[in-house]
């Protein structure tokens, strides 16, 4: 959004017209960022361990692959941790902005009305990652896209995980591994 309204002012910038004149104008509701908090929460935990970790873990299934460096992105409010080997990757992104948990319930909800009966579409709920308090466990499942939406606090961490001749259930039971120790990390840097 920022980027956007930069880009507008620069164009509004360009051009003909009397070089005295000066286009100025306030973006709303913009807070900056500190600087060591380019990629948020994730990046901060988004490293050699993290990678080891992935590589035990998807290890553990019967993938075979180093995964190198671990690449961080994002803010405070959604950061992401993108993880690769050859035939492999595991992203986290993690959503910390007002409101995330509405967000997985709305994800959730719409998952479930657009799946038409097709398992792989719909949300499957998994004990012992997200919150217990939340209806479905506060972590579903999503066979389709091999991700692991789990919600505690007001945090929404969605674990994707694809790696090359892995089904379905050690995909999944990567996922739910990875995200515990994902929150397990980020509570310790917290």
């Amino acid at each position: 959004m920022a980027a956007a309204a930069l880009l507008v002012l620069a164009v509004a910038g360009c051009g003909g017209g009397n070089s005295s004149e000066q286009v100025t104008s306030v973006i709303p509701n913009t807070v900056p960022e500190p600087a060591s908090a380019t990629t948020g929460p994730l990046g901060r935990i988004c490293d050699k361990r993290l990678a080891h970790r992935v590589g035990e873990v998807i290890g553990a299934r019967g993938f075979r692959g180093e995964f190198g460096r671990a690449a961080a992105t994002g803010s405070e409010r959604l950061s992401q941790c993108r993880l690769e080997a050859p035939g492999a990757e595991v992203q986290f992104s993690l959503d910390a902005a007002a409101d995330a948990r509405q967000r997985y319930f709305n994800r959730i909800t719409e998952s479930a009305q657009f799946s038409s009966g097709d398992p792989e579409l719909a949300p499957q709920p998994v004990e012992g990652v997200g919150a217990r308090s939340l209806p479905g466990a506060g972590a579903n499942w999503i066979p389709a896209f091999h991700e692991l939406l789990s919600v505690r606090g007001d945090r929404l961490l969605i674990a994707s995980v694809s790696a090359r001749h892995l089904r379905d259930r050690q995909l999944m039971a990567a996922a739910v591994a990875l995200s515990l120790y994902v929150y397990e990390r980020l509570s310790a840097s917290d």
